[in-house]
């Protein structure tokens, strides 16, 4: 299993994620690999999301203030 995530600057309010992953099952996982491949593109992408949510919502406290 080899996963990766890169955050980089998109702006002076954005970051662009990059997410990749490798999975090579053996044995009888193999016949899993669609639902591992399914899995493993719509968690992260959903992790981010929430991540995101997250970070505006504290954030927005801060920016009122200001």
């Amino acid at each position: 299993l080899e996963v990766s995530l890169n955050l980089e600057p998109a702006g002076p309010t954005s970051t662009r994620a990059t997410y990749g992953a490798s999975i090579q099952p053996h044995g009888i996982w193999r016949l899993l690999s669609p639902l591992m491949a399914a899995e493993g593109k719509a968690g992260p992408e959903r992790e981010l999301r929430r991540l995101k949510e997250n970070v505006e919502r504290n954030a927005a406290p801060n920016a009122a203030s200001a």
